[in-house]
């Protein structure tokens, strides 16, 4: 018989693309003003869709941190719905993995047999830093230290006039980062896209199971 060891991912929140579901405002972090310049710190990224061509239609505002013991987080998330719209919408306060509860079934190994970790509240385990290979070919590293991912990613077509010859590729901002936690690493992954939908993920480097902030999933890791 194999040892499996099981990862419950315990969720802050939950997500929705139809409604979203707004979270309690950060700290310190004000609703940004009307036509403010981009994005100075590594802490804020603001991206417009669609990423090609001269007009722009939609915009995402994000504010993220990194922390030990919590991993990647959001802090604040605006949606700017048109070009012609002059402010932010807010839809996200705080969104962030609340744990990661990891129960042990010891049957091949002794003293495991009640083993439980929580593997945010009762360690330490911190972000590993991004390295070149990780950003892809529309990829950056941000942050201080270096340890989170900035990528625009292709979704496909997502439509298409057959008449008049067009088609239009969807496109969504991704954030990621490792967290380390002993022979484990756990990709974190909030996602945003053009059409105000926001999403978020996270892969166990173990097995590859997924689980989502919107539908947690029991994951098994050999």
């Amino acid at each position: 018989m194999r040892f499996l060891r099981y990862a419950i991912c315990v969720l802050a929140g939950a997500l929705a693309a139809a409604a979203v579901v707004v979270l309690a405002r950060a700290p310190n972090d004000p609703q940004p003003k009307a036509g403010e310049p981009a994005a100075k710190s590594p802490y804020e990224i603001i991206q417009e869709f669609p990423t090609g061509g001269p007009k722009k239609e939609t915009a995402w505002k994000v504010r993220w941190a990194q922390a030990t013991a919590r991993g990647l987080y959001i802090t604040g998330a605006w949606f700017r719905k048109g070009p012609a719209e002059r402010d932010w919408v807010k839809v996200l306060g705080d969104a962030r993995v609340s744990d990661i509860f990891v129960p042990y079934h010891g049957f091949k190994y002794d003293g495991f047999e009640s083993t439980r970790f929580w593997d945010l509240s009762n360690y330490k385990f911190n972000l590993v830093e991004a390295i070149p290979e990780d950003t892809g070919p529309r990829g950056e590293i941000i942050g201080d230290p270096p340890v989170v991912v900035k990528e625009l990613r292709d979704r496909g077509v997502m439509w298409k006039d057959h008449d008049g010859g067009m088609t239009r590729r969807g496109e969504e901002l991704v954030l990621w980062a490792t967290l380390e936690a002993g022979n484990y690493a756990y990709i974190m992954r909030p996602t945003t896209t053009p059409t105000g939908r926001w999403r978020a993920t996270s892969t166990t480097a173990c097995g590859g199971s997924t689980w989502t902030w919107t539908d947690p999933i029991t994951t098994a890791c050999t």
